[in-house]
């Protein structure tokens, strides 16, 4: 008897969540419920942990681990260093694997300008209009749910 192949099988995590500070609650209260439900194995970066050598490693390691990364943008998120090491780790993956692992996540109003060009180029699912935001969230999680696409697809 064959075995089929999982999706799930290939990572250790279906998603890696980059988040900052100011964001935790909503993370917490509105990201982590819905990924529970769906059944999907997440991990989330730590904004109160310090920057150290071994700190870095090891969130490497933890995206290296995970299909996807969803970026939680906001303001404070643009101007946050460790954030910005998150996903462009996954981004640098993306073009060394010819993949597209990154997921920007709009959680509150902020100028699109501002966003860099990396993720600006990246269809962003934009959570800001409670009208919306229940069938972003449902797009959300079948991506999540869905094997990691090449860019060449």
């Amino acid at each position: 008897m064959g075995s089929s192949f999982n999706v799930k099988d290939a990572y250790t995590y279906d998603v890696f969540i980059s988040f900052v500070g100011a964001d935790q609650a909503w993370v917490q209260h509105e990201l982590l419920p819905r990924l529970t439900v769906a059944g999907l194995r997440y991990v989330a970066s730590n904004p109160l942990v310090g920057i150290t050598p071994a700190h870095l490693e090891h969130t490497e390691k933890l995206i290296r681990d995970s299909r996807r990364l969803i970026a939680v943008l906001s303001n404070d998120y643009l101007t946050d260093g460790m954030a910005k090491f998150e996903n462009m780790i996954a981004q640098t993956l993306d073009f060394q694997e010819m993949t597209m692992r990154v997921l920007p996540l709009i959680v509150t109003p902020f100028e699109r300008t501002r966003l860099p060009t990396r993720l600006a180029m990246i269809a962003a699912a934009d959570l800001t209009d409670p009208t919306k935001r229940e069938r972003k969230f449902a797009e959300l999680l079948e991506v999540l749910k869905s094997p990691l696409p090449s860019i060449d697809d």
